[in-house]
């Protein structure tokens, strides 16, 4: 199996997530969260996960949900546990050289109540559904990987039942997920559920490009017309609950978010090779920690930064320098215990070589 370019793409859409935060730094009055391209970014970055998840567990973990389990750990928990670690150490930096500074509209609780053993141990555990929603978060965008851990605990399940493979189990399993989101918009389940359909939109599509049915071809229209309506009806009202978002902001969201979902449909056909192949794989190791170590920069910028654009211009920067510290010390250590685990080396280029090479 070729390499799949969803490198460049998910950089871009972490950036895209800095791109709404980073108005915090930015000259007062800046109002750039409202066009929500993070929040955005996000629900493709779901449909990229079904995509890269559905091929990586076909390929390298048929019947090994322990294997699926586990390295599937390994590649979120270190990071995160890293970026607990910078932000607990940034947020005592900035009440130490600021006092008083904190809480401010990045962060919101106090540092008294942020930094306590308990809250700190409930904050390891974060990532795990249904698991801390209440409690402060010191990172507060790990409800994401909340969703994508669900997703990952649902294809371990499918894994151990050996139903990957099957059509009939797997449509089955697809349309239990959407009775789940179906359950979930009208009240009668965990709202979490509600992310369902950008994750199945993302297992059809690998499977389309697979399999090269036409029955694919309609499932992955009629499920981006879920995905489209839910992102615009349900998901951006929810994100920003309280305030009202105009037509331009909501059509302009629709517009990225279906312009990005064709990236992601163009970019699995593609096979780049050499140079280019080399460059999106480092560019695409950037995107998770560039996703979690931003709000620490941000913190940082706005305690000992006037709010402006050149502000912004050095969250940017020290964001990206923070990412490739971050990736250069927290995974390139465990690569080779992630290798054993699949099962071959993902930088050989083998025919082993699938989706999970992105993820």
């Amino acid at each position: 199996m070729k390499y799949r370019p969803f490198g460049a793409l998910r950089v871009i859409l972490a950036l895209l997530v800095l791109a709404q935060h980073v108005g915090h730094v930015g000259p007062a009055g800046m109002n750039w969260g409202m066009w929500g391209t993070g929040s955005v970014a996000v629900l493709v970055f779901f449909c990229l996960s079904g995509f890269i998840m559905t091929e990586a567990a076909e390929r390298h973990y048929n019947n090994r949900p322990v294997a699926f389990t586990a390295n599937r750990a390994l590649r979120i928990m270190p990071q995160y546990l890293f970026s607990l670690c910078f932000a607990t150490l940034a947020i005592l930096v900035v009440q130490s050289l600021r006092p008083g500074f904190l809480p401010n509209r990045l962060v919101t609780a106090p540092p008294t109540d942020l930094i306590t053993m308990s809250n700190l141990a409930v904050n390891v555990v974060m990532v795990l559904p249904g698991v801390g929603q209440d409690d402060l978060a010191l990172i507060p965008y790990v409800w994401a990987l909340r969703v994508e851990v669900l997703f990952y605990a649902v294809v371990a399940l499918a894994l151990g039942a050996g139903i990957l493979g099957r059509t009939e189990a797997c449509a089955a399993a697809l349309f239990l997920s959407m009775f789940g989101y179906a359950l979930a918009c009208i009240g009668m389940a965990p709202p979490i559920l509600q992310y369902g359909p950008y994750f199945i939109l993302g297992t059809i599509s690998y499977f389309a490009e697979t399999r090269r049915l036409k029955r694919y071809y309609f499932a992955i229209f009629v499920v981006y017309l879920i995905c489209l309506w839910t992102c615009v009806t349900i998901n951006m009202p929810d994100f920003y609950r309280g305030k009202a978002l105009s037509l331009v902001q909501l059509s302009s969201q629709a517009a990225l978010f279906s312009a990005l979902i064709a990236s992601v449909l163009l970019l699995a056909h593609m096979r780049p090779s050499g140079r280019l192949k080399r460059w999106d794989r480092d560019l695409g190791d950037l995107s998770y920690p560039l996703y979690l170590q931003h709000f620490v920069i941000l913190i940082l910028v706005s305690a000992f930064l006037p709010q402006s654009y050149f502000a912004m211009v050095t969250a940017f920067a020290a964001a990206l320098v923070a990412a490739s510290i971050a990736n250069y010390a927290v995974e390139a250590p465990i690569k080779s215990i992630r290798d054993y685990i699949r099962g071959g080396d993902l930088g050989q280029g083998s025919a082993r070589r699938s989706g999970e090479g992105v993820a």
